[in-house]
């Protein structure tokens, strides 16, 4: 969105619900100068900003995916916090799953049975086309 069709936005919800911009900055949270600076496209939002402003109006910002016809929102994605041996977050264009329980599906079980380390209980296709294969297998799950 443009910062005037922000503004606009922001403009909309304290007519809806009837609001100065002191009584919505209140209710959301925030100064009533960051509403009067937004509202006259001084300074564009920060996201967290703009949520606040919308719950108080009970909207809510949904991302679209453009290439789909009709736009579909996309909806968060959750990662459930899995985290490798290293305490690192999973890359997240990687597809985290299960490794079974004889190390099935891991690419480094190998690894395991040169150096006597445990499997970890998570793994994901290093490999592209894998996790294209595996993907369309499990279209409704992605």
């Amino acid at each position: 969105m443009t910062p005037t069709e922000l503004a606009d936005a922001v403009r909309r919800v304290r007519r809806t619900l009837d609001m100065s911009q002191r009584q919505l900055a209140t209710a959301a949270g925030i100064g009533q100068s960051t509403v009067a600076s937004i509202e006259c496209c001084a300074q564009s939002p920060r996201v967290d900003t703009l949520a606040a402003i919308l719950r108080v109006g009970r909207c809510q910002l949904v991302i679209v995916d453009t290439n789909h016809d009709p736009a579909e929102p996309i909806w968060p994605w959750n990662s459930l916090g899995l985290r490798d041996r290293g305490w690192r977050l999973y890359p997240a264009h990687l597809d985290v799953r299960e490794v079974g329980p004889s190390g099935e599906g891991w690419w480094g079980t190998y690894r395991v049975l040169d150096h006597g380390r445990e499997r970890p209980a998570h793994t994901f296709d290093k490999d592209r086309e894998t996790r294209n294969a595996r993907r369309r297998m499990y279209e409704d799950d992605y």
